[in-house]
């Protein structure tokens, strides 16, 4: 039985991925190594431009992105706006 690890993060305002997430995802990496899996990433924000550049360098077997609008940072005001 395969070991594969998924590692779900979510970008920042800019499309990239915190210090924490980075760290998580280095987690991620040496646990698919130790047990002789593999690891897909998946990405979550507006855009994944920057972090898609990052996970690449924890040699992810698959990327996954889910970007949009609608998945972008929320800004205080305008949660409150809307309400």
């Amino acid at each position: 039985m395969a070991n594969n690890v998924l590692w779900i993060g979510f970008t920042d305002a800019n499309g990239s991925l915190d210090k924490p997430s980075l760290e998580a995802l280095t987690a991620a990496r040496t646990i698919a190594d130790g047990t002789g899996g593999t690891l897909t990433a998946g990405l979550v924000g507006g855009s994944a431009d920057g972090a898609s550049t990052q996970v690449g360098g924890a040699a992810a077997t698959q990327v996954l992105a889910v970007t949009g609008d609608a998945l972008t940072a929320a800004r205080y005001a305008t949660d409150v706006a809307a309400c």
